[in-house]
């Protein structure tokens, strides 16, 4: 059994962390769209570097929070899931922060499909850290 316990600090700085990611992801989604998403060998690049970068992302959290690496699951977990009920919560009632502000002024269709197309990637994102904390705990 590991030892999880967390200081209110570290708590909170979890919770600060998730929440700093999904705003991070969204702006990468708002501004980077065109870019990111234009193309389906530009989409398997996005999702192809989404590990690399939530692995920095998580070993730079635990550097900043002081956890452990035995601790890594649950603070995945924390940040992870602060930002999935943030995610979830802006889809559904405010759906325009991931979408494109220049494709929004010429009606461009292309502004909700960058939006789910963005939205996916960030669910990846935080799917590849739940899947690099549970390799990391189960080895």
């Amino acid at each position: 059994m590991y030892e999880t316990s967390f200081s209110g600090g570290q708590w909170v700085g979890m919770i600060g962390i998730g929440s700093f990611l999904w705003g991070t992801g969204v702006m990468i989604i708002r501004h980077g769209s065109q870019i990111l998403f234009a193309s389906p060998n530009r989409q398997l690049l996005a999702y192809f570097i989404s590990f690399p970068m939530i692995y920095t992302t998580l070993v730079l959290s635990e550097m900043l929070l002081g956890i452990r690496t035995d601790q890594r699951l649950v603070a995945t977990t924390t940040m992870s899931t602060t930002a999935l009920f943030l995610d979830g919560a802006a889809m559904m009632w405010s759906p325009h922060f991931y979408e494109d502000p220049s494709l929004n002024k010429i009606k461009s269709p292309l502004a909700a499909r960058y939006c789910r197309q963005g939205a996916a990637w960030l669910l990846w994102t935080f799917g590849a850290g739940f899947a690099i904390a549970l390799y990391t705990h189960l080895n």
